[in-house]
């Protein structure tokens, strides 16, 4: 039988046979022949040739040549959760006591006092700790707070200044009822660059960053101001604007500007002496520690008795600073006799005219009857001052205590029978001028009277002297009275949610209540009417622990019945949205505050975000007295934790330095 003619074809199932794994394939410009892939040849597609090429000394040297291991791929191990909390902690402890270039050293040292632990893995530098700071914590603080108020009503508490690197702010702090920590909470919300200070740009910036941040606008039934025409004028103002789209918002003075602009106000009735006095005391010894130590060694001679003093500084007169005139007063009046003995041994040494005027000052007893006559009524201003200062007081006692003041005041300048009126009639009484008593009748303090015994001032000087007190008295309350009137009309009608007056059995009705003509147009409202009624028949007063409006309201929202339904939900939901409403702003001017001591000269060029990230880190952590030793980190922030969120973001408006280096700064010197 003939031979069939032609080649074999190359048969796939040869590459998977033992000598042919690795090397052998067909060869792509002739199929019908094999390819060894390590010696780059071709050959026969006859199972015999092939397998002869295989067991040759040439191919076995190529196969032992090629690398028998495989290549190693790059690969980042992800990291821990104890990493991240570590990270986390050591970034809120830079966020509130350090510059973010000072964990750059602050790794290293961990990783050399931390060897053998989790430290010494550390890898937490300048950049790292500043994304976190941005974009992990701060960003998860806000979103608690937003979270946690909700749907609610609040109140929004502004005011704007400008920073170092003259950059104009708009701080805003929201005041709200939180479940989560069953109180009424006063919170830092964020800060907001402006390009000017004008109303359009005021409420045009807030409306937008409300929006941003999903909080509702109708929501804000309060907003609290220092009293700036740009924020608050009845005209064209942020308030104005924002009244458009919440026409229930009540707009809230700040009680402690009031108090301090009526202080300044009336001392222009005193000679120029006082003032003066305040100002040249300090300056003459802030910028001297020679003259601070010889005085300080007078002082210390004089005070060595029983009856001696502590020294105290001296304080500067500021018109921005609310506690500052009294306390200037209160030190130099409290040092007077060393000021004295100290200025008339020195002047006879510097031949300064400022020293000659200052000494003669403090030789003449009408200025010293002057700071004896000041001392008391400052310091009653101030007491209010301080009362208002805090973020949530008994209104009802606020209010009885700020009528108390204009009384007292009034008790001194006004006839008996003006003073006993109503708060409307001693108000109306400060602008007439036949309520006013004749000066020498006019009660200047047992102080001014004890101390005038042994002073030596004529009689036209004491006559004198009184006529300007006199007229101090009557500005300061006319003042008080035309700055304080709608705050009073205000927290005199929250006056009864506190305690006193809402558990008595004389308390109003329901329609006798201030805020009776919005409650009546509630659908709730025979709900409200039962549970206004139900709230007398608890015991909610137990061994004092109910103090204030802020204290019992919380625990009527939370109150239950047997079957765990909630008793008084709708009349305390609407009890503590007018708790919301803010007594002052002094939030915002600590928040200032912490942000001048932020971003100083040395650190001008820290970003904004940065910046607003730092506030909101120290402010949340301070209001709830949980430094960075108690700080836990959340779910959300270990979550967020992540290369795509921490660098995902670039700063492209400012400089990312949040400090200068102090090595950079000696260099400039």
């Amino acid at each position: 039988m003939p031979k069939v003619s032609g080649s074999r074809g190359y048969r796939l199932d040869w590459e998977r046979e033992p000598w042919a794994i690795g090397w052998l394939t067909s060869y792509a410009e002739d199929q019908s022949k094999g390819y060894c892939k390590v010696c780059k040849s071709a050959m026969r597609a006859h199972a015999g040739d092939l397998q002869k090429h295989s067991a040759t000394s040439t191919h076995n040297n190529n196969m032992s040549a090629l690398p028998t291991g495989q290549k190693t791929l790059p690969f980042k191990p992800k990291m821990s959760e104890m990493q991240k909390d570590k990270d986390l902690r050591l970034a809120v402890f830079i966020a509130m006591h350090s510059a973010i270039q000072s964990s750059d050293h602050l790794c290293e040292i961990l990783k050399v006092v931390g060897e053998g632990s989790v430290l010494e893995n550390g890898k937490l530098h300048r950049t790292k700790c500043g994304n976190l700071i941005k974009y992990v914590i701060a960003p998860s603080l806000l979103e608690e707070l937003i979270t946690d108020l909700g749907n609610r009503c609040y109140s929004l508490i502004v005011d704007e200044s400008t920073d170092v690197s003259v950059v104009k702010y708009l701080c805003v702090c929201i005041k709200y009822f939180s479940e989560k920590e069953a109180s009424v909470v006063t919170r830092y919300l964020g800060l907001i660059a402006l390009e000017n200070g004008t109303a359009n740009v005021l409420y045009g910036s807030l409306k937008n960053f409300l929006d941003a941040i999903g909080i509702t606008v109708t929501n804000c039934i309060g907003l609290g101001t220092d009293g700036a025409s740009a924020l608050c004028g009845k005209n064209h103002s942020l308030y104005t604007l924002l009244k458009e789209d919440c026409p229930d918002l009540i707009l809230i003075k700040c009680i402690c500007h009031s108090l301090n602009n009526a202080s300044s106000s009336a001392s222009e009735a005193l000679p120029s002496s006082v003032e003066f006095l305040c100002k040249e005391v300090y300056n003459w010894f802030s910028n001297s520690s020679n003259r601070k130590t010889e005085y300080q060694k007078l002082f210390n001679l004089i005070n060595t008795g029983e009856d001696s003093r502590e020294f105290r500084k001296f304080v500067q007169l500021s018109t921005t600073r609310w506690l500052a005139r009294y306390n200037a007063v209160k030190v130099i009046l409290e040092q007077w006799l060393e000021l004295k003995t100290y200025f008339n041994l020195i002047v006879q040494k510097e031949r300064c005219y400022t020293l000659r005027i200052v000494n003669e000052m403090l030789h003449d007893d009408t200025n010293y009857l002057y700071f004896v006559f000041l001392k008391p009524i400052l310091a009653e201003v101030n007491n209010i001052n301080l009362l208002f200062q805090g973020d949530n007081i008994d209104t009802g006692r606020a209010h009885d205590d700020l009528v108390s003041l204009l009384k007292l005041l009034g008790s001194k300048v006004l006839k008996p029978t003006f003073v006993n009126g109503n708060t409307r009639e001693l108000i109306e009484a400060f602008d007439n001028n036949l309520a006013f008593l004749p000066v020498d009748r006019v009660d200047f303090g047992a102080e001014y009277y004890r101390e005038l015994r042994s002073c030596n001032v004529t009689a036209e000087q004491k006559r004198n002297l009184e006529l300007r007190a006199c007229s101090y008295l009557k500005k300061l309350c006319s003042e008080i009275a035309k700055r304080v009137t709608h705050h009073l009309d205000v927290i005199s009608k929250l006056k009864f949610l506190s305690p006193a007056v809402c558990l008595s059995q004389t308390r109003p009705a329901l329609n006798e209540l201030p805020f009776y003509d919005k409650i009546k147009l509630l659908p709730i409202l025979g709900q409200i009417e039962n549970q206004y009624a139900k709230l007398l028949h608890v015991k909610w007063v137990e061994n004092g622990s109910v103090k204030s409006g802020y204290d019992l309201w919380p625990r009527v929202y939370f109150y239950t019945d047997a079957g765990g339904r909630y008793v008084f939900r709708e009349l305390a939901t609407l009890c503590l949205d007018l708790l919301c409403l803010p007594t002052s702003n002094a939030v915002v001017e600590r928040a200032f505050s912490v942000m001048n001591a932020v971003k100083n000269k040395a650190r001008n060029k820290i970003a904004f975000t940065l910046l607003d990230a730092l506030l909101r880190i120290r402010l949340t952590l301070q209001v709830k007295d949980n430094c960075c030793a108690k700080f836990s980190p959340s779910k959300d922030m270990l979550a967020k934790f992540t290369s795509k969120i921490m660098y995902a973001k670039k700063e492209t408006d400012q400089n990312n330095e949040d400090d200068e280096s102090v090595f950079s700064i000696l260099n400039e010197v």
